[in-house]
């Protein structure tokens, strides 16, 4: 097969892969922002802050038992493609073992309220399926280039989930509230994880041998820094919530969540165009590829990142309040500075996706996890700082200043 007909096939694959991300994840996301505003709509502004501030901890969770793994096993798997097979087993024993230390943590930490953990199941539903989602492999299927078959199985879990809302919503709006969410939580996740493993087993050949702990150990040394970087930077867009939540109460955090709702939208679809270029920069950084190469890949890849986080921004930066009056109840309405603030703040992300891959990728993985260690500290002070002062504004601009300054050191 020549060159440029092994270029041309592997070009169509990649238009292929961001047509069926981008059209999976329009439903997706689609079904997804209806469903949460009627979620947020039928709980009301205060559950649904206390169903966001339970979200929140889980996301903590599955930062920590994911082990940075979406982002390393891209590049292990695409750079030593004989080795993926070791790879793939040695990084699934690797968070199992992190999520029974982190399972006994939890416990022991908890034990004294045990009885309390009963009577808030919900959040202790929620956080426990969050964190169940650290298993997922959806860097495996990036680097083995099966993109679009991780996509569709990820609509399958989130249809499921959205069956049971709305099934519950319009045939039993008596017996539905928060337990019933995250009862349909935490199922759907659990068909996503096993439909994960067993599907994978098609593409790639696992052998247990006992060459998979050194290969265990191997994959933690290379990903630490990442994984502490990942726990880190949960102060940009996580911890504000928490300490929102603790500080200003669950009706004030919902408020939050409501305007955070419309932004995510276009977050997510930032997210799948990541998704698509994350095998591109990996291999980009390979020793094999030329400097200029590199360069121009890198500078095409941003303007394309900020061009399309711009256009889908747009609507919303300039119709904030008629958006949110057209979406949420009375009770949710807010500041439309608030809502354009995460617009600002995903144009400006968009850029700090590309900086990212390839601090990563060209394994620079303490530059990162410096960037984003001083980042992270700036966002816990300024979240201390200017939460109490300004509410959901001041989360929201600890969120920006924070993380750009994160973003601007690496």
């Amino acid at each position: 097969m020549t060159l440029n007909k092994l270029r041309s096939l592997q070009g169509n694959k990649t238009i292929s892969d961001l047509f069926t991300l981008v059209f999976v994840n329009f439903i997706s996301s689609g079904l997804g922002f209806i469903t949460t505003i009627a979620i947020a709509n039928t709980l009301g502004r205060e559950t649904f802050g206390h169903y966001i501030y339970a979200v929140s901890i889980g996301v903590y969770g599955q930062v920590i038992v994911r082990i940075g793994a979406d982002r390393v096993l891209v590049r292990e798997i695409v750079q030593f493609p004989e080795e993926k097979g070791n790879i793939v087993l040695a990084s699934i024993i690797l968070r199992s073992v992190v999520f029974l230390v982190t399972a006994i943590f939890a416990f022991i930490f908890f034990y004294s309220d045990f009885e309390q953990i009963w009577v808030m199941a919900p959040t202790f539903i929620i956080v426990l399926a969050h964190t169940l989602k650290g298993f997922e492999l959806q860097g495996v299927y990036d680097g083995i280039n099966r993109i679009s078959v991780h996509a569709k199985m990820n609509i399958i879990e989130r249809s499921i989930f959205f069956i049971l809302i709305w099934f519950g919503m319009i045939l039993l709006p008596e017996h539905f509230d928060l337990m019933w969410v995250c009862c349909s939580l935490i199922f759907s996740i659990c068909i996503y994880l096993i439909s994960q493993f067993l599907v994978i087993f098609k593409y790639i050949q696992i052998t247990f041998t006992l060459s998979v702990f050194p290969e265990a150990l191997k994959i933690f040394k290379k990903s630490i820094w990442i994984w502490v970087a990942a726990i880190i930077a949960l102060s940009f867009g996580t911890l504000n919530k928490i300490i929102l939540g603790n500080t200003e109460g669950a009706k004030e955090l919902g408020g939050y969540a409501a305007a955070n709702q419309i932004a995510a939208v276009a977050m997510l679809f930032m997210a799948q165009i990541a998704r698509i270029g994350n095998p591109k920069m990996a291999a980009a950084t390979k020793s094999d590829t030329t400097y200029e190469d590199r360069k121009k890949f890198i500078s095409k890849y941003g303007v394309f990142m900020i061009t399309a986080s711009t256009i889908v921004c747009l609507p919303i930066l300039v119709f904030p309040t008629q958006i949110m009056e057209l979406l949420f109840v009375n009770e949710y309405m807010t500041s439309p500075w608030l809502v354009r603030a995460f617009c600002i703040y995903i144009i400006m992300h968009s850029l700090g996706i590309v900086a990212s891959q390839y601090v990563i990728c060209a394994r620079l993985e303490f530059l990162y996890f410096a960037s984003v260690f001083a980042g992270g500290i700036l966002g816990a002070l300024l979240c201390k700082l200017l939460i109490p002062a300004y509410g959901n504004i001041g989360a929201i601009l600890a969120l920006i200043f924070s993380h750009g300054f994160s973003m601007a050191l690496y």
